[in-house]
């Protein structure tokens, strides 16, 4: 799914893994109303971390985005990374406590974009 909007969930290893389940449970749950991309962005988690995470992740469409940086420069600095990667679209950054609470959540976050 090509589009110029991207919703970034960042999961940090400073994060309980019952965020991350809940997000997906109401990222299921309700629809978001218009088109996007689900990025996943993991933060100072090693490959084995991450592959244990992703087991709870096979049923939704997503991509994952590895931040590679080692210190710990807060959910901002993913942020920025995220950005330059995809640097001509529409970001939505959802830190690990965020989830969707109703249907087309994401179409009413977008509704007056320009």
């Amino acid at each position: 799914m090509d589009s110029d909007r991207i919703v970034c969930y960042l999961f940090t290893v400073f994060d309980k893994k019952e965020s991350l389940l809940n997000f997906i449970k109401n990222y299921k749950k309700y629809e978001s109303g218009i088109n996007h991309k689900l990025i996943i962005c993991f933060k100072l988690f090693d490959q084995q971390e991450i592959n244990e995470l992703k087991k709870y992740l096979i049923d939704i469409n997503y991509t994952e985005f590895v931040d590679t940086c080692k210190e710990n420069d807060w959910d901002f600095g993913s942020y920025m990374r995220v950005s330059e990667f995809f640097y001509n679209k529409d970001i939505l950054f959802l830190s690990s406590h965020s989830y969707p609470v109703c249907d087309e959540w994401l179409k009413k976050l977008f509704m007056f974009k320009n």
